[in-house]
This record gives structure tokens, sequence and C-alpha cells, in this order.
């Protein structure tokens, strides 16, 4: 399902509503609609997936999780989510401005359709290289241990433009999904984002790495943390090669 009309509705009625909502800083909502970059393995405060339905698309709404631990509570059709996400802003608004969604999930009345917390969604692609959906050509790339300098940003931008990007959208995993390259520019897009420092491949030893900022990023870092991540990559990748 296309994720972007209900979540535009959603920000439109968090924005206009009056009084304005009190809510939690780190609040997260999650609007699911599948494909191969998926949310269902991101946990949010609240979560509208996608879930096929006889003739079409349903949306179920659940609360504190991801797509399978999160408490399911309602079945809904497109039309109706909104309003009922907003109902569940409202509860948590009341509450101080400092509620997430597990403060509520004991409190709300769950799902009586039968439905179970899996949404039947597949695991998500792996965001790094090229990948092909149909007519589709993507380009994803993962900022290595989640960031990157400024400038290094901008010299990826203005690279992939002239290359023919037309787009760049994020993706979970701190990642950026380039669109409009065509196949007879896309490797060498990846080549230019390898050279800024991002993941291209999705073999890369750094996407089982998390490291926090660290030194020059964290005013409490000791160390230079992205340093001692290439290092482990280094050894592990000498001691037990693959």
């Amino acid at each position: 399902a296309d994720a972007t009309e209900l979540a535009e509705a959603i920000r439109q009625g968090i924005a206009s509503h009056v009084p304005p909502l009190a809510l939690a800083p780190k609040l997260a909502i999650t609007v699911n609609g599948g494909g191969c970059f998926n949310l269902s393995t991101a946990s949010a405060d609240i979560r509208l997936d996608a879930v096929k339905a006889e003739g079409g698309v349903l949306w179920r709404l659940a609360l504190a999780g991801d797509a399978g631990s999160a408490k399911p509570v309602a079945l809904l059709p497109e039309e109706a989510a909104a309003a009922r996400v907003m109902d569940l802003l409202r509860a948590l608004s009341q509450r101080g401005g400092h509620a997430r969604g597990r403060d509520i999930a004991p409190d709300i009345e769950g799902s009586e359709d039968g439905a179970g917390p899996e949404t039947g969604l597949p695991a998500p692609v792996r965001p790094a290289g090229v990948i092909r959906t149909g007519a589709l050509l993507v380009l994803a790339l993962r900022l290595a241990y989640g960031r990157i300098h400024a400038d290094e940003l901008e010299a990826l931008m203005a690279g992939l433009q002239r290359l023919g990007a037309t787009e760049i959208r994020l993706a979970p995993d701190h990642a950026l999904l380039v669109l409009g390259l065509r196949e007879e520019t896309v490797e060498a897009a990846a080549a230019l984002a390898a050279a800024q420092g991002l993941i291209t491949s999705p073999s890369d030893p750094a996407h089982f790495i998390s490291a926090c900022p660290g030194t020059g990023f964290c005013a409490a870092a000791r160390i230079n943390t992205r340093q001692q991540a290439e290092r482990l990559i280094s050894a592990a990748s000498a001691a037990a090669p693959g």
C-alpha cells in the first residue's frame, strides 16, 4: 500500500489540532505500507501496518513495538485509520506530554477480529546496493555507523545529481534511497558513494556493528568509535575471512 497519504493525514491532524497536543519528544508513529524496505522491524509507539484483505488493504493499528510485538488495537479501512490514531494521540496528550505507547497499551481494548500481531510482511531488505524492483531502479546507500560529515554529504549529492539522480528518500537503518539513476550511471553512483564512506554492499561487515558518535561528535565521548569499529572489522576479516 502507498503510505504517503495516510501519513500526511496524520501529520496534518497533529499540526492543526486545537489545543496543540502535548506529546513526548521521541514519540514515534509508523505507517508501514510494506514493500522491500518495509518498517516491520522498526519499533514505534503507534503503528499502522498494511494487511492484505479481500477486496483491498486494511491497516492494523497497534501499540508499543514492532510488527511482531506491538499490541493489536484494531483492523481499519484507510478512511478510518487517521482518526483512530488521533484518538490515541489525544489519550497520550492527556497524560501530560511524556506518555509513550507502552503507557496506554494496557488500558486500550484490543482487536476483536482474531487477527494476531503478525502482518505477513516480508523481512526488510538490507538497504545497500543496486536494487531492481519491477521497472524501478534504486541505489540504496547506508551511512556507515549512522553518520556522515556535511561536506561529504554535499559532495555526494552534487555528484549524484550530475549522474542523473532526481530524488533522495530516507529509509530505515540510516539509509538513503537514490531514485532517477539509469543502468549506465548506477555503478558510477555507487562508486562515488563508496568513496565518500557510505556502505554500498549488503555484505559489508559495517552493517553488523553499532557505534555511538564518539569523539568529535559527542562531548561525553572518550574514544574515536568509528576508528575502533574499522579496526574490529579488519581484525575479524583477518581471523575469519567472510
